[in-house]
């Protein structure tokens, strides 16, 4: 998979991982510290998006148009 499309990946789950990591705050207790929260899972999602994403994205598709 390109290096491009190994970015968008990960953005893309970087960007849904600090969105979800502020709607889940409003449950929490109004005192709860949270610290770094956002960027724990900002940096969690970049590193799934960039190996897990890229490992499994392309496969199938693009086997098949090349075997034919």
């Amino acid at each position: 998979m390109p290096i491009a499309a190994r970015f968008i990946a990960a953005r893309c789950l970087a960007v849904l991982a600090w969105v979800l990591s502020e709607h889940i705050k409003p449950l929490f207790d109004e005192n709860k510290a949270f610290g770094n929260f956002n960027f724990i899972s900002l940096t969690i999602a970049v590193v799934i998006g960039w190996q897990v994403i890229d490992s499994r994205a392309g496969g199938t598709l693009v086997r098949q148009s090349i075997m034919g």
